[in-house]
């Protein structure tokens, strides 16, 4: 569980870090119920903000498309899970090592899909370790966080064309990840966004 995984906790001083800044890393392996997937998946502990604006961490999982090695010209999705959870037994970064093992990462064929296509897939426990459902802002800054830090981590240029996908729970990131980029992280190359069963205004999501 994450709660008992010493690799989401951040280290002393991290508040001090840019949001983006990459604070742990691991490699890890994908699967469920003994099932492997042949791909090369590293995790990151990165600094986020918080929806009331404070320092926050959370992890997100980077998944390179196969043949695609350092340096290479990367497009990137940031591909935001609709596993609309209280519990940290379901965030993505959990369930895509089969740690769950009462529900299967339904996520993976649609990551595979993009893989496939050639892009980069970055997926963001984007709930927080407060696993605040549904809260606006900081579902789009853990979101965009994730993509500065998977840019970091790939050494790949500001540049890099950057696309935000997800749907139910994971609309919630990629809509207000689209619309605040230009103002919280203006750097990133933010060319489109695809958001589906889009939750419509329940309270303008709590601010």
């Amino acid at each position: 569980m994450p709660s008992q995984d010493p690799f989401y906790t951040p280290p002393s001083g991290y508040e001090r870090r840019a949001p983006g800044d990459i604070l742990r890393t691991r490699q890890v392996a994908l699967g469920w119920r003994g099932t492997s997937v042949p791909v090369t998946a590293t995790q990151l502990l990165y600094r986020t903000t918080d929806n009331f604006g404070g320092p926050s961490a959370t992890v997100t999982t980077v998944l390179s498309p196969p043949g695609v090695g350092p340096g290479a010209p990367r497009r990137v999705v940031s591909y935001h899970s609709f596993y609309d959870a209280l519990g940290a037994q379901c965030d993505p970064s959990y369930t895509l090592r089969g740690g769950n093992m009462t529900t299967e990462p339904i996520d993976l064929p649609s990551i595979t899909a993009l893989m496939t296509a050639g892009f980069t897939v970055s997926v963001p426990d984007y709930e927080g370790p407060g696993l605040r459902w549904t809260m606006a802002r900081e579902s789009a800054y853990t979101a965009l966080d994730g993509v500065r830090a998977t840019l970091r981590y790939l050494k790949a240029p500001r540049r890099t064309p950057i696309a935000l996908f997800g749907y139910s729970g994971g609309s919630v990131p990629t809509g207000f990840g689209a619309e605040l980029a230009p103002t919280y992280a203006p750097e990133l190359n933010v060319i489109g966004a695809a958001a589906g069963g889009i939750p419509v205004n329940p309270a303008h999501n709590l601010g």
